[in-house]
């Protein structure tokens, strides 16, 4: 004998599917924000966070600048400090990332374009203790000259880069800096994108910002530009760096993350 739904269960049963549903479009939506531990950078503060969607696909992930560390020049740090701004756990579970630094570079530094006072902030994808072992350039150390000077697949670093020969753009602690093709046709920047490698492998991704630029920023959306290789695989990387000023503070992130 066949059974006939009633009306009534019918329209229950349809009521239940579209709560299931919008139940699932919800947990799609939901995001979650991880946030690091602050550290005191000048006047102000800074600390990293990271936003996921509900199944951990990474969203953004960036640096929070209080606006007082900006508004008090002379408490910045001396140049070439660099700080450690320490990520969640979450944000080197799903990027390639393990930690950031950032420095303040009064004076500047070589080459010319980039003699204005500027903040420089890294993505380093090793962790801090391996960063703190590349060690000062000596050209008659065979293991450092080959570490510093030997470079990874060229495929590793967006097309439109260069390195510099032997110390050239080499600093410990940090790795050789690859530059944009133009950079000595250069005169001044607001913005700029660099790439570090280190021992064959490429270790960052530095964002370049003048304080003037910060000071008078309302919003950055750049589209970065991407290797072929990828240093890691089965992680997320992100095709976009962004920049914005709130009444409290100034964030610069990366977004837009693809898996690699």
């Amino acid at each position: 004998m066949k059974t006939q739904l009633k009306p009534i269960g019918l329209h229950i049963i349809i009521m239940f599917l579209m709560l299931y549903a919008c139940n699932s479009d919800d947990d799609q939506n939901t995001t979650n924000t991880y946030t690091g531990n602050a550290i005191t950078f000048g006047s102000g503060t800074v600390e990293s966070w990271i936003t996921t969607t509900n199944t951990d696909t990474p969203l953004e992930l960036g640096l929070r600048l209080s606006l007082e560390a900006l508004s008090d020049i002379e408490a910045l740090p001396e140049d070439d400090l660099v700080f450690v701004v320490p990520l969640h756990d979450k944000a080197s579970q799903v990027t390639a990332y393990e930690h950031i630094t950032i420095q303040w570079e009064p004076a500047g530094h070589m080459p010319p374009v980039f003699l204005a006072p500027h903040f420089e902030i890294a993505f380093f994808e090793i962790s801090n203790s391996e960063r703190l072992t590349i060690p000062v350039y000596d050209a008659n150390i065979p293991v450092i000259e080959a570490a510093v000077n030997d470079f990874p697949d060229v495929d590793k670093i967006p097309t439109g880069y260069i390195k510099f020969p032997g110390q050239g753009g080499y600093y410990p602690e940090a790795g050789k800096h690859w530059l944009t093709e133009d950079v000595l046709e250069l005169t001044t920047f607001n913005t700029y994108i660099a790439h570090g490698t280190y021992d064959k492998k490429h270790i960052f991704l530095e964002a370049k910002f003048t304080m003037d630029y910060l000071q008078s920023l309302t919003q950055l959306n750049q589209t970065l530009a991407q290797p072929v290789i990828f240093e890691k695989s089965d992680t997320y990387y992100p095709t976009t760096l962004n920049a914005r000023k709130s009444s409290e503070s100034i964030e610069i992130t990366l977004s837009n993350f693809i898996k690699r």
